[in-house]
């Protein structure tokens, strides 16, 4: 029933999907389950909400990302078919925000993060820059029947040779083959939540750029990105003193995600000589406290249940998470 509630909606929104994509600054969308597959709602949204981060070696498959559903009701979107003609629909549906940490995020030299989430029917954005700037190039890939199964991202490394990252839906894996003087040279396995450079030794150590730190995603997609080696954080983002705030969050998110309010629409994290700390209060409960002290290349992340268990885990820079951990 999973398979066949993603078919539907790969189909019918594969172009508003496209469009979505590229509407923020960073890359997120959601997808929408026709009523026709509301039925599934029992097993799509439910489930218990994981005790441990998905950042140590796990890949989301298909049915991984279904699980994350929610109900939305008595709401109103477009459902569009293969040739672009669309139709307004009114009622309850199934739906389900895509988010970075549900793959692996690859820094280009300008700083910029492309998000490759492998279980996804949709390619990244093309990493093209001002001036056409070209980082590689992109390509699906499908089997004999033309149904989309991967893609492959090839760029040139500096001194000659050349990275392919591969990546498949069916599993939900990423891999990264670097090839000089026609040999393979490295081969590495990406897992969702990874934040790498795409060319090694290609960004400034002092660049405020994701490698450097442990981002959690909100549900409705912003980015917290806390970079301890720095000692700053940053909510939307990565800006300079002074800039003007680059992304508004949801009404009222700053107070529900324990964030320090800035007006209607934005929040931050208060930030002391020595580090900080954040608790937020999650869905089932629980209580989720990210503290950093500064200098550290980690973060820390303490669970306490309701019953007053907890688990503690340290979280290394280059690594995104989802504030609210993921139905498994």
């Amino acid at each position: 029933m999973e398979d066949h509630a993603i078919e539907i909606f790969i189909s019918g929104l594969k172009s508003d999907l496209h469009a979505a994509a590229h509407r923020r600054l960073h890359r997120r969308h959601q997808h929408l389950v026709a009523a026709a597959v509301a039925a599934a709602t029992a097993v799509l949204a439910g489930g218990a909400f994981a005790a441990h981060a998905l950042w140590s070696g796990t890949d989301l498959t298909p049915a991984d990302i279904a699980r994350q559903a929610t109900t939305v009701t008595n709401d109103s979107w477009a459902l569009c078919d293969g040739t672009g003609h669309c139709t307004n629909q009114h009622g309850t549906h199934l739906q389900i925000q895509i988010l970075p940490s549900m793959g692996v995020s690859f820094i280009l030299p300008t700083g910029q993060a492309v998000n490759i989430v492998p279980a996804e029917p949709i390619m990244p954005a093309e990493p093209v820059l001002p001036g056409r700037v070209v980082y590689g190039r992109l390509e699906p890939t499908t089997d004999a029947s033309g149904k989309w199964t991967g893609g492959t991202w090839t760029v040139d490394l500096p001194g000659g040779g050349r990275r392919t990252i591969v990546w498949r839906r069916a599993d939900g894996s990423i891999v990264a083959s670097d090839r000089r003087d026609g040999k393979t040279t490295t081969t590495t396995s990406l897992h969702a939540g990874d934040v790498v450079p795409l060319i090694p030794g290609s960004l400034d150590p002092h660049a405020r750029t994701l490698e450097k730190a442990v981002t959690f995603d909100l549900p409705s997609g912003e980015r917290v990105s806390i970079f301890p080696t720095f000692n700053e954080t940053y909510v939307g983002g990565v800006s300079q003193p002074g800039d003007p705030l680059l992304e508004r969050l949801p009404a009222g998110a700053a107070e529900k995600y324990g964030l320090v309010r800035i007006g209607e629409y934005n929040g931050t994290l208060p930030v002391t000589p020595d580090g900080g700390s954040w608790s937020v209060r999650l869905p089932d409960g629980s209580e989720r406290t990210i503290s950093w002290q500064s200098g550290e290349p980690q973060v820390t992340i303490s669970d306490r249940s309701r019953s007053g268990g907890g688990k503690t885990t340290d979280v290394p820079i280059g690594h995104e998470l989802p504030l609210i951990p993921f139905h498994r």
